[in-house]
C-alpha cells in the first residue's frame, strides 16, 4: 500500500515514465503530483531549502520581462508554454526529499523498460509497426519517447554497478534493453548522450576500481564507435559532421541556423523578444520559400537549437542568464560526489543529456524534453536534501 506522503513523488515516476507512452499523460500526472503534494504538504516549504530556489525565482521573473516585452505576444505565449516545466524544480526537490526514492526508481525503470521493449518487438517486427514519425517507439512523440529512455540509462546503470547477482543481471539487460532502443530509433543526440551517460557514470562512481574503470570506459568507447560505424545513416554520418557539414546536418538546420545567426547579429545583445524567431524564417528572402512546407509555419515555428533560440530571443544576456543558472544546478553536484554519489553522477549524467540534446533542439519548445531534466534534477536534489541522505545522517 502507498502511504500518502510516498503518494506525490510516485505521481512524478509516473509522469516521468509515461513521456514514453503518452505527452498528455504525462502532463496530466506531473499536474497531478503537484496538487497532490499541496494538499498533504505540512510546511515542507519551511523544512527544506533548494539550494538553487532564488536563482530559479530570478530566471522566471527574467523570462515574465521577456515575455511582457515582445513584440509578438501570440508566438510569445507559445514559447513560454514550453519553458512551465521549470516549475517542477520548485516542488518535485521538496517532494522526493522525504519520499520513498527506491519506489520512484523502480517505477520509472519498470514503465520504461516494458517501452523499450515494446519498440525493440516492432524493429523485429514481432509486432506491428504503427509509430508516427517513422520511430519505433509507442503512442508519444518520438522526442518524448527517446528522451525518457536515455534519462533512465544512467540510473539504471549506476544501479546496475552498485547490485550483485541476479539484479545486476536484470539491471543490465534493462540497459542494454534502453541502448538498442535508442540505437534503432536514430535519434543522434540522445544516442550519443547516452553513450557519454555511460562513460560518466563509470567514471564518477564510487563503487568499482580504478583499473575497472579503465577498462568499462575503452569498452564504452569502442561501443560508441561500433554502434557509429554499423548503423544507418543518421547516426553512421554523425563522424563527418566537420568534412561534410552540408551532408551530414539537415538541410533544415543549416537554412535555420544561417536565418538565426543574422538575427542574432542586428539585435546581439537583448535579442528580439520571445517568440520572434519565426519572423525572420518568414521574412527571409533567400531561404523562406524553401522552408515552407518542410517546417511548422507562424508561431510554431522553432530553431533546432537552444543556444540559438534563446540568442534570437533575449540575446547573450538572456543565454549568460540560463547558462548561469544550468551552472548553478551543475556545479554544487560535483561537491556531492563523495557525501552522495549517486544522486550526484545521475545529476551530472542527467545535466550532460540536456546540455548535448539542447545543441540540436529547442527543448522549451518541446516542453516534455525540459521536463524529463527538471523532473530528475529535482529527483538528484531532494535525494541531497533526504534526512536519509549519507550527508544529511552526517
Amino acid at each position: 500500500m502507498i502511504s500518502k506522503e510516498n503518494m506525490p513523488a510516485v505521481l512524478y515516476s509516473l509522469a516521468l515514465a509515461s513521456m514514453a507512452w503518452s505527452r498528455a499523460a504525462h502532463c496530466a500526472l506531473s499536474i497531478l503530483a503537484v496538487i497532490c503534494f499541496l494538499a498533504i504538504s505540512e510546511n515542507r516549504f519551511k523544512q527544506f531549502s533548494i539550494p538553487f530556489f532564488n536563482y530559479l525565482i530570478f530566471l522566471l521573473g527574467f523570462i515574465s520581462i521577456a515575455f511582457v516585452l515582445s513584440p509578438n505576444s501570440s508566438a510569445a505565449a507559445y514559447e513560454l508554454k514550453g519553458v512551465w516545466p521549470l516549475l517542477h524544480l520548485a516542488f518535485a526537490p521538496i517532494i522526493f526529499a522525504k519520499s520513498n526514492q527506491s519506489l520512484f526508481i523502480k517505477t520509472f525503470l519498470g514503465i520504461t523498460g516494458v517501452a523499450a521493449i515494446y519498440s525493440i518487438l516492432q524493429y523485429f517486427h514481432i509486432i506491428p509497426h504503427k509509430s508516427k514519425y517513422g520511430g519505433y517507439v509507442t503512442s508519444s512523440e518520438i522526442w518524448a519517447f527517446v528522451d525518457c529512455l536515455t534519462y533512465a540509462v544512467p540510473v539504471c546503470l549506476y544501479l546496475a554497478i552498485k547490485k550483485q547477482g541476479k539484479k545486476k543481471l536484470l539491471l543490465l539487460t534493462l540497459c542494454a534493453t534502453f541502448m538498442a532502443s535508442l540505437w534503432i530509433n536514430q535519434e543522434r543526440a540522445n544516442f550519443f548522450s547516452a553513450v557519454c551517460c555511460l562513460g560518466i557514470v563509470l567514471l564518477l562512481n564510487d563503487i568499482i576500481s580504478l583499473k575497472a574503470k579503465s577498462l568499462c570506459i575503452a569498452a564504452v568507447m569502442a561501443f560508441g564507435i561500433v554502434g557509429t560505424q554499423f548503423s544507418d545513416s543518421e547516426i553512421g554520418n554523425v563522424s563527418q559532421v566537420f568534412e561534410k557539414p552540408s551532408e551530414v546536418l539537415h538541410p533544415i538546420r543549416i537554412m535555420q541556423y544561417d536565418i538565426a545567426y543574422k538575427a542574432f547579429m542586428l539585435s546581439p545583445y537583448i535579442g528580439h523578444g520571445l517568440g520572434s524567431y519565426h519572423t525572420f524564417q518568414e521574412n527571409d528572402t533567400e531561404y523562406s520559400e524553401d522552408l515552407k512546407g518542410l517546417t511548422p509555419q507562424g508561431v510554431k515555428t522553432r530553431i533546432h537549437s537552444m543556444p540559438l533560440q534563446i540568442l534570437v530571443s533575449t540575446g547573450l544576456l538572456g543565454l549568460v542568464t540560463i547558462f548561469g543558472f544550468f551552472l548553478k544546478i551543475l556545479l554544487p553536484l560535483f561537491g556531492q560526489l563523495r557525501a552522495n554519489n549517486m544522486a550526484a553522477v545521475i545529476g551530472i549524467s542527467a545535466c550532460a543529456i540536456h546540455f548535448l540534446t539542447s545543441l540540436t533542439d529547442s527543448t522549451s519548445i518541446t516542453s516534455v524534453r525540459l521536463a524529463a531534466f527538471t523532473i530528475t534534477i529535482g529527483f538528484v536534489y531532494g535525494n541531497i536534501l533526504s534526512p536519509n541522505s549519507p550527508q544529511q545522517r552526517s
